[in-house]
Formats: C-alpha cells, sequence, structure tokens
C-alpha cells in the first residue's frame, strides 16, 4: 500500500516503485533485455486532496458483471428523459454501451464494509480473507488462495437480523456497528462436508477485508432511504425518482450507477428525470480550483453587488448544461436591472399612498371597463411571459425563462409603460383611468415578484411584503407559481404595440438628427409603413403614437404610395451610360443628376430628362440609383423590429411660435422638476414659482402657458 517493493522484488526491495526506475533500466540494459529506453510525457493520475502521483497496481476486486444485462441497462435508459436530451442519446448511450464489469470494492478503512465471509483457512493455515488483502496491496499472495471463487463456497449476509443470527458472537442487530472496526472481529462457523472423504468439519469463515465503492452506497439511495423492501408501501408511492440532477461529470457517477443497480436488482431505471448541468468557470475558461487559489470568492461578489445579482447571475447566464463562466459585468447587468425593477416599484407608492389606495387588493378586472389601451396591452404582455417562463422552466430553461422576466421588467414595464402612464398617475383629482393605472401596474408587480423568487429571493420578498401588506401572505415564496389568464391575452395587440414602439424608436432616431428633444411638440409625424400589418396597428392606435411621438398628427403612407412632399434624385453610373450613349453620356449624366422627380421611376426621370434623350433612346434600372430628398426641416429614419424594416418614419422638425411656446414651457417644468428633487419636496407640496428669463421674447412665449407650468408642477 505504500508503494514500497517488498522482499519478493529481490535487489529493489526496500525502494519506492519510482526510485528503482533508473536501477530496473539499468539491470535490463546490461542483460541484454531492454529493447529502447525514452522518456514520454502524458496525463498521469494524482491525488485531488495531495497532489502526489499515484501508483497503479493490479489487484484482485469484486466486480458486478453489468456486462451480462448490457441490453437491459441500454433498454431501461430509453425510459427516462434527460434535459439535455443529447446527453442521454449520445454521451450517457455511449458510455453505457462500451461500460466493463463494475469493480465495486475498495481497500479503504471508511465505506460500508462488503458483506462477504469466506472460509478463514488456507492450506498453510493462512486465513483467506488475509490472504486476499495481501493481494489486494499488489503483491503476489505468499500462498494460493484455497477459495474457488464460487460463491456456493461463500456467505453473503443480508440484513442485521441475519448477521446476528448467523456470526459465532453475541451482537445486538439494532445497535451494531457495521464498519471496518467491529464487522472485521465477527467470525461465523458453519459445518461444511469435505469433497475428498465426505467428512463434515466446522469451517470459520472471516469478512473479506475491502468495503463497497462508495457510489454503490449512492446507487441504492433511491429505494434505501425508503425501507425498501422492509416498507413496500412507501416505495410504491414514490418510487422511482421523479427526477434526478448532477453535473455532466456524473455520467460515470450519479447517473450511471444508479441505473447499473436499479437494473441488477429491480430490473428498471430508478429515474424518471435527468437534469444535467455544468460546471461554474473562471471568465477566462479555466476550471477554478480552491487548493490552487483559482476561484471566484462568492463573498467578493456579495459584498460588490449584493446576493440576489450573484444568484439572478448564475441562474440566468447560460443553459443549465453548459459550463458558466463567471463574469463580474454579467453580474453587475443582473444588479442593475434589479434596480430598474426597484425604481418601478416605488414609483406609484407614492401616489397610491395619497389616494388611499390598497395596492395588495389590485384586481384589474375590477376596472376592466376603466382600462386603457396601454393597460391591455401590459396585462396581454405579462400573461405571455408567464405562459412563456412556465414553458422555459418545464424545460428546465431557466436561463431562458429568467431573460423573458428581465426584458418584460425593462423594455415593456420601465422603458415604455411606465413612460405612458406617469402623466395619469400624476392627475390630481380621482378618476376611473388613474385607478385603472394602479389596478394594472400593482397586480403585474405582485405577479414579477412570485416570478422573480426563485432567482432572487431577497429582492422579491421585500418588494412583496410592501406592495401587499397584510392582504397576502408573510413571504413571497408562500405564492405559488401564477397561471397565464386567458382572458387577458391577446396576441393581435402585442403585436399591434410592437409594431407601435418600432415606430416610436425610428420617429425618436429621426428627432435626434434634428436635436429636437422630445418634449418640443412637432407638428407632424409620416409613418411610410412597408406593409399592411404596419398600416394597421398605427391606425389603430394613431393617439397613442401621436402622444409618445409629442406629434400633433400621425400621417400614413401604405405600401407602394408615395408621401406627397418628397422628391427623388437620379445619380448616373457613368460605366453603363457610356456604352449606351457615347459621346452623349456626359450630358445624359448632368441632365440625370439635376433633375428632381416626383417619385424614383424610369417613366418619371425619362420625362424630366426628354430634352437631352432622343427618340429610341431606353434608360435601364443598372444606369441610374434613385435616391431619396427630404423637404427642408423633416428628418427621417428606417422602422426596424427584430432586424426586419417595416418602412421608414419622417418627422417635421419646422418650428412655429405655439411649438416654440410649449417647447420653452417644457424646459422650464423640467428645470422645476429638478429643482423639486434636489430639494426632496414631498409630491404634495406646493411650492411658488418665480421665473427670470433674459430674453424677451422667450418670456413671451414661456407666459403663454403659465397655467400648464402651475399645473405639472404643483
Amino acid at each position: 500500500p505504500d508503494g514500497v517493493f517488498d522482499e519478493r522484488a529481490g535487489p529493489y526491495a526496500g525502494s519506492f516503485v519510482r526510485d528503482a526506475n533508473d536501477d530496473i533500466v539499468a539491470d535490463l540494459d546490461d542483460a541484454g533485455d531492454m529493447l529502447a529506453s525514452g522518456h514520454l510525457d502524458h496525463d498521469y493520475g494524482h491525488c485531488w486532496r495531495c497532489d502526489t502521483g499515484i501508483v497503479q497496481i493490479v489487484t484482485d476486486q469484486w466486480f458486478i458483471t453489468v456486462t451480462d444485462i448490457k441490453e437491459d441497462l441500454l433498454a431501461n435508459i430509453e425510459d427516462s428523459e434527460w434535459y439535455p436530451q443529447e446527453a442521454r442519446d449520445s454521451r450517457f448511450t455511449d458510455f453505457v454501451e462500451n461500460s466493463p464489469d463494475w469493480n465495486v470494492s475498495r481497500q479503504r478503512y471508511w465505506g460500508i464494509p462488503i458483506p462477504i465471509w469466506l472460509p478463514s483457512e488456507t492450506e498453510d493455515g493462512e486465513s483467506e480473507a488475509q490472504s486476499a488483502s495481501d493481494n489486494s496491496s499488489g503483491q503476489t499472495p505468499r500462498e494460493p488462495i484455497q477459495w474457488s471463487g464460487d460463491m456456493d463456497d461463500a456467505i453473503v449476509i443480508g440484513t442485521r437480523e441475519e448477521l446476528a443470527d448467523r456470526v459465532d458472537q453475541e451482537i445486538d442487530p439494532d445497535s451494531v456497528d457495521l464498519h471496518k472496526g467491529t464487522v472485521d472481529d465477527l467470525t461465523i462457523t458453519e459445518d461444511r462436508t469435505d469433497a475428498a472423504d465426505a467428512a463434515e468439519e466446522a469451517v470459520v469463515y472471516e469478512r473479506v477485508p475491502d468495503v463497497f465503492d462508495v457510489w454503490l452506497d449512492s446507487s441504492v439511495a433511491s429505494w434505501g432511504t425508503l425501507d425498501y423492501p422492509e416498507n413496500e408501501e412507501r416505495f410504491e408511492e414514490l418510487w422511482p425518482a421523479d427526477l434526478i440532477m448532477e453535473a455532466h461529470d456524473q455520467t460515470r457517477g450519479w447517473f450511471w450507477s444508479q441505473l447499473g443497480m436499479g437494473t441488477t436488482a429491480l430490473d428498471q431505471i430508478p429515474y424518471e428525470r435527468v437534469l444535467m448541468h455544468g460546471h461554474a468557470l473562471m471568465p477566462d475558461g479555466r476550471a477554478m480550483s480552491k487548493s490552487k487559489d483559482i476561484l471566484i470568492d462568492p463573498h467578493e461578489v456579495i459584498e460588490k453587488h449584493g446576493v440576489d445579482p450573484m444568484r439572478g447571475f448564475l441562474l440566468s447566464v447560460t443553459p443549465q448544461e453548459d459550463d458558466m463562466r463567471f463574469s463580474w459585468e454579467g453580474v453587475g447587468t443582473v444588479s442593475r436591472d434589479l434596480n430598474i425593477l426597484w425604481n418601478v416599484f416605488r414609483f406609484p407608492l407614492p401616489y397610491m399612498e395619497l389616494d388611499g389606495f390598497e395596492p395588495g387588493g389590485a384586481d384589474p378586472a375590477s376596472v376592466a371597463g376603466d382600462l386603457e389601451t396601454v393597460d391591455e396591452w401590459l396585462l396581454a404582455r405579462y400573461n405571455s411571459v408567464v405562459a412563456g417562463m412556465t414553458d422555459h422552466w418545464e424545460a428546465f430553461r431557466q436561463d431562458k425563462a429568467l431573460e423573458l422576466l428581465r426584458e418584460f421588467i425593462v423594455e415593456d414595464l420601465s422603458r415604455f409603460y411606465v413612460q405612458v402612464v406617469r402623466e395619469r398617475m400624476w392627475a390630481e383629482e380621482d378618476n376611473p383611468s388613474k385607478l385603472a393605472a394602479y389596478h394594472t401596474l400593482a397586480h403585474v408587480l405582485e405577479g414579477i415578484v412570485r416570478l422573480l423568487a426563485p432567482y432572487t429571493p431577497l429582492v422579491a420578498d421585500e418588494i412583496y411584503t410592501t406592495l401587499v401588506g397584510d392582504a397576502g401572505y408573510e413571504t413571497v415564496h408562500m405564492c405559488d407559481w401564477p397561471e397565464a389568464d386567458d382572458r387577458w391575452l391577446d396576441e393581435t395587440l402585442e403585436t399591434d404595440i410592437g409594431l407601435l414602439r418600432a415606430v416610436e424608436e425610428a420617429g425618436s432616431n429621426a428627432r435626434q438628427q434634428a436635436e429636437r428633444k422630445l418634449r418640443w411638440p412637432v407638428p407632424e409625424v409620416v409613418v411610410a409603413a412597408g406593409d399592411d400589418r404596419t398600416v394597421e396597428a398605427v391606425r389603430r392606435h394613431r393617439r397613442l403614437l401621436a402622444d409618445r411621438l409629442n406629434a400633433e398628427t400621425i400621417g400614413i403612407v401604405g405600401p407602394g404610395e408615395e408621401w406627397g412632399k418628397l422628391r427623388y434624385s437620379a445619380e448616373a453610373d457613368m460605366s453603363k451610360l457610356g456604352p449606351t450613349f457615347g459621346d452623349r453620356a456626359g450630358e445624359v449624366m448632368q441632365a440625370m443628376n439635376e433633375a428632381r422627380l416626383p417619385e424614383p421611376t424610369l417613366s418619371a426621370l425619362e420625362d424630366a430628362l426628354e430634352d437631352v434623350l432622343d427618340a429610341g433612346d431606353d434608360l435601364t434600372a443598372e444606369m441610374v440609383e434613385f435616391v431619396t430628398e427630404t423637404p427642408e426641416d423633416i428628418t427621417a429614419a428606417p422602422i426596424d423590429r427584430d432586424g426586419e424594416e417595416h418602412g421608414v418614419v419622417y418627422v417635421d422638425t419646422s418650428l412655429t411660435e405655439e411649438i416654440e411656446s410649449e417647447g420653452y414651457a417644457r424646459e422650464v417644468i423640467r428645470r422645476v422638476q429638478e429643482m423639486r428633487k434636489e430639494l426632496e419636496l414631498d409630491i404634495e407640496a406646493e411650492i411658488r414659482v418665480d421665473l427670470s428669463i433674459g430674453d424677451d421674447r422667450v418670456a413671451d412665449l414661456v407666459a403663454r402657458h403659465e397655467d400648464l407650468i402651475a399645473r405639472e408642477v404643483r
């Protein structure tokens, strides 16, 4: 066991096996038995604790001959579902197909003693058990073992009661310590008939010194913990296991050992579903190792970002079957998203408190008649997210589930819905619209934290308990997982608002080109839709789009139509004109470049060039590229949704006195609101505002909207 040659090694006795290498090589060379010598670099097993190289030796061991039931093993695999399925169909199946008989014995002190007793005397008086023990050290036994290897010549003990009944010593079956220190001293004496003279003799049996492979212990856990076969009722109720989960390195461990013993003992796989996950890696892809100080200290992550951001990151960064690279940036992103949710949650509370609204009793159905389009849309989106997350969880894709929820919180709830309903909640008077927004937002927030609870339990619980108060459970973790409510699902509305938001983004991009802030109104926004579906969405929700883009009017140009204010120019390709027009090519090109067209067509271009084209001259599409030219004060941006273009938005940014008046008034409102925030004034606190504006014209323009300013800043 210590890797030192004994006297049977002759001149090498007393040497550590590797220390004798040079002497052995030299002796082989001297004897002329050396064919070749050299060094070979290769991977070699080392102790995972002390990092010492392992001395590999051949020993006699106990095996379960699983090769005899290979077809049964492969058939039973088919009775299990794996996530991912590919792990079962390739990785695990390949391993089982090529697996040898299972070595279940180990030469260790700690473990379940193998309950096999062998005859204790060999012909020279040496004990069978001791002979087996010597052999397990890797050295050749001094005398051959007399045990035939036939299990009829061995005693296998199955229960504590059987052990107490058969051993020579007096033991209490209920309290006996079944570890090596005790059972190694227990003997069994049985009468055995000698095959040679048919005489009976008393034979003493001693336990083999080995213990079971720990994976054999684990492999029977699914029924051993149910006290089977003693308790068949619990076994029938609870077995096989619904789910087991481990990392992919357990293909040859937890997954295999349970299949092997389940098939051997019960001819059935002991689990129905397997969730196989990956390992956590360093940011650069290296495996983590505490002993080598290659790791991310979780306490450092918690100190920097908190518990929930770390947990949310770990559960969402990759599919569960993949190895996960830790990312500080990724944890920070989760932290940012949680802060966004926290701000959304805090936003309506002061207004609800002022109005005496209890968010714990929110029920959008109770105000269904007062719900506005965006309320119905948010409820539709929320219930779609619930359905999608449920599907992902059932497929063990918790990463995709959280991705859905985070996108909903950040993009739909924070960046759209809250912005749309903000003014409704600012309204001082009690009105049905504000109440509908309260019910909608509170209901959705409560559902969100239920969905979020498995990922970020602390933040979810804080929001839940604050939101529902005495109207709910003591903790969000007592709540059921939400179910999608079909009455709120509306795929058409979801698509409409999705397209509308793409149009809004295009309009915002066009505004930015003109450096025109959103708080300044514009006379007109024209949506040149690339498809009928976009036209339908804009027509149905024209007023909402006008509010979002702060536009006085919304114009719509359908597919194939041209907006009358646009003009087009033509850029000539001289390489195509030259061969056709020869010496006249320069003249034709100049005329093309100077032409302004009502529509981007060859016929319109030919009409514009009638003075330079001769009869029989034909223009082709290869000769020219049409360019859209927008009028002064009009900017344009494409409508992009999920990488697909749906048309163009044109924004008229021309200024009138009325637009300037409202624009400057909105600038004043923004500055006053910032001052209120800096002074940390309560929402209901009324203020007096004195304006000092250096430009008389601007002052006159602002004065036209004094009522608006007073209403907005209180």
